[in-house]
Formats: structure tokens, C-alpha cells, sequence
């Protein structure tokens, strides 16, 4: 798990920092005490990373080592702003890694003079094999997010993007059973007046933007959709094993979820919503809270923010990130506080 930490995200002084979890002999997962550096360039902005692997190359045939993947944004003269990005991968488990790489080098003006370029969102592997990855910012002649995509394991990058993306920043998205994409974005529902759902036939050149059933998200907000890599026939409302997605975004005004006890009812703050028709419907929505009566209070990221959670009120705001391990578990984390979960929890609140 990586995250950036400074006195100010725009600043000189940001690092990428790391926290590994490993397992035991008995299969739990142990955190580690300390965070360690994970990435920095001397005096240089590091704003924006995405980390995630090739396991779904693995699993359609591409010969080679279990690889870890990092792309990382880089300012190119200090502080926020004119970010290049850098990539770099390992294939001892995070051990070691190879040099970093300034990607798309002289392909990319139109993003530096427009200080964006920032990676955000989510990144993932295509069954074909291709990398996508997600940056805030789009053409000058376009608007909304873009793609960025290497077809040779991370060796090469280009913008494949033409030139409008999904409306606004912050996009993450899964590969649908069809081959195409579907993207989640924040644009503050300025688009539709709902949060932007993007559908792409072509790998990310070209979109089609629809507004969606949930809110739309602001300012210290952004969601998660991940594809579930679980198949339990019993989980699924059509006892067809499939393998749903899941949306975690936040509700600023209430909608009607399941809150923690399983009630129906208006829930506010973040929830989670499963889709088993790649995105279509979404049959269940529930409130992101494992607090079942009275109320708790952490503190959570960014700013060590104090919040308050209860049966109907998730977390309000965070940059959200999230993953499936092997063993089902799913982890959400705003960088401070770790959320974890599997698919039966969702569906049946314990």
C-alpha cells in the first residue's frame, strides 16, 4: 500500500511512502510497525500514484514473472504543477525496482503547459494484455480525463485518448466481459447532475458519457470501481457464479441504502454498491459502516480529520483506493484508516 505524505501536496518536500502487509504461516495478514520511503526524486513534486500488477496477463497466457507495476506523477521543475510521469516495475514482489522511466517523453506538451497530468484513479490490465492507466487532464482542444495505454508490458506509453475523455478528474474504471471499459468520474455533477458513467469500445480513444443512479462527488472526494474476483453461485441473485463490480463512492445528501443493521433507509457518506451486469443495475447499495448502534469516531485522511460514524452515515470524505486479495478480502483505504471486507459481508452485513 503506498500513499503520499508532506506538509503540503503542491510542495517540494513530498514522498511516496509504503506499508506492506504479509502473511503468516497461518494465513493472516500482519501489517507492518513503520512506513518506509518508497519513492522520491530530490527537490521534485511526486503527486499522484497508481500501483497494481499483471496478474491478469498471468492468467490469459502472457509468459512472464508475477510483475509489480508503479506509475507515478513528477514535476518537472519542482512544485505541483508541469508533471510528467514516471513508470517503473519489479518482479521480486516489491523488493527491488527496475529504473524509473519518464513515459511519453515529447508526446506530452499539451498536459505539461497545462499543469495536469496527474495520475489518478485507478489503473488496471486488460485481458488483451494492454496497461491502462488514468491522468486528470485532457487535450486542448478536449475536456475531461484521460487514458493513457502501453500494449508491451509497460516498455512504451502513449495518450490514446483522441481528444474529450470521461467529464471530469479522478476516473477509475474496470474492463467489462465485452472488452470495453467502464469508467466512474468526478465532476461535482456538473455534467448530468449525477456522477458521469463512460463507456469506451476502443481502449479509451473515444467515449460515451451517460449520467448514472448515484450522486455526483466534489472537492476531497473520489470513488472505487473494481471488478470482484469471485464467482460463489450463492452470492450472485442469479445463481450464475458471475463476478460482480463494485462502486464504493459517497453520498453528500442522503439516498436509500441498507445502513448496518441491513434496514432500509436514507444513508449518507460512503457506501458500496454491487453490480452483477457489468454496470446496468446495481441491486445492492449499503452504507460503509460496521457501527451498529450509538456512534464512533476516528480520525481519517487527508489532514487527520475527526469523523463520526453510525448505522446510516459512512465516512464523508476521502481519496479513496481499493483491492481484492486472493483470499477474498477487500481493502479500502483513505491512506489513514484501512477498511476490510469480503463479498458475503456486503450482501449480508456480517
Amino acid at each position: 500500500m503506498i500513499w503520499f505524505t508532506g506538509e503540503s501536496e503542491k510542495g517540494q518536500e513530498l514522498s511516496i511512502v509504503g506499508l506492506r502487509g504479509r502473511r503468516s504461516s497461518s494465513g493472516e495478514l500482519i501489517w507492518d510497525n513503520e512506513v518506509s520511503e518508497f519513492y522520491k526524486e530530490a527537490d521534485r513534486n511526486v503527486h499522484g500514484s497508481q500501483l497494481w500488477n499483471n496478474a491478469v496477463r498471468l492468467q490469459n497466457g502472457f509468459k512472464e514473472p508475477f510483475t509489480l507495476y508503479h506509475l507515478n506523477g513528477l514535476s518537472t521543475d519542482g512544485k505541483w504543477g508541469r508533471l510528467a510521469q514516471i513508470f517503473r516495475k519489479s518482479i521480486d514482489n516489491g523488493a527491488t525496482w527496475s529504473e524509473p522511466t519518464v513515459i511519453k517523453q515529447g508526446i506530452d506538451n499539451f498536459h505539461l503547459a497545462g499543469d495536469r497530468n496527474q495520475p489518478q484513479g485507478n489503473a488496471f490490465t486488460m485481458k488483451d494484455g494492454s496497461l491502462i492507466s488514468f491522468s486528470d487532464g485532457a487535450h486542448e482542444d478536449g475536456k475531461g480525463s484521460t487514458v493513457n495505454i502501453s500494449n508491451d508490458g509497460g516498455m512504451s506509453w502513449k495518450v490514446n485518448t483522441l481528444k474529450d475523455g470521461p467529464p471530469g478528474i479522478h476516473t477509475n474504471g474496470v474492463e467489462l466481459n465485452d472488452g470495453s471499459i467502464l469508467t466512474i468520474t468526478r465532476d461535482k455533477g456538473e455534467t448530468f447532475g449525477t456522477m458521469p458513467f463512460s463507456i469506451s469500445n476502443d481502449h479509451g480513444k473515444t467515449f460515451t458519457s451517460t449520467g448514472s443512479e448515484f450522486p455526483g462527488i466534489g472537492t476531497v472526494q473520489r470513488s472505487v470501481l473494481i471488478r470482484l474476483e469471485y464467482s460463489d453461485p450463492n452470492l450472485d441473485p442469479g445463481k450464475k457464479g458471475r463476478k460482480p463490480i463494485l462502486l464504493i463512492s459517497m453520498a453528500n445528501d442522503s439516498i436509500i441504502a441498507n445502513d448496518a443493521n441491513g434496514v432500509r433507509r436514507y444513508i449518507s457518506g460512503t457506501f458500496a454498491a454491487l453490480s452483477w451486469d457489468e454496470g446496468k443495475t446495481w441491486p445492492l447499495k449499503r452504507v460503509l459502516s460496521n457501527v451498529k448502534s450509538g456512534s464512533a469516531m476516528y480520525n481519517s485522511a487527508p489532514w487527520d480529520k475527526k469523523i463520526t460514524l453510525n448505522s446510516a452515515r459512512g465516512q464523508g470524505e476521502a481519496y479513496w483506493a481499493a483491492t481484492q486479495s486472493p483470499d477474498g478480502i477487500i481493502f479500502l483505504s483513505d491512506s489513514r484508516l484501512m477498511y476490510s471486507f469480503n463479498l458475503g459481508w456486503l450482501i449480508n452485513g456480517y
